[in-house]
């Protein structure tokens, strides 16, 4: 299970289930940083109202982005060699 599914099973065990819209807009943004290069010159950046779930969506967004690095078929080509390195 990956950090994304993780955060969303603790959410709905905690009785604050994210909704489809809030998902699917935390996918939305994960791709789009993905084919968007950001810089400190160029960041990406998440702008809302007070209380709105910025932060909400700021653990999602973040929470799906590692789950993608770390199960993607390069990242886990990279840790296999490191492990066969290490051996």
């Amino acid at each position: 299970m990956g950090f994304y599914d993780r955060l969303k099973q603790e959410r709905l065990d905690a009785n604050q289930p994210d909704t489809p819209e809030y998902d699917a807009c935390v996918r939305e943004t994960v791709a789009e940083l993905q084919t968007h290069e950001t810089t400190s010159r160029k960041p990406g950046m998440l702008l809302g109202k007070i209380q709105s779930g910025k932060t909400r969506a700021f653990l999602g967004i973040t929470a799906l982005a590692l789950t993608r690095a770390t199960t993607s078929p390069s990242s886990l080509r990279r840790a296999q060699r490191r492990s066969a390195i290490k051996r």
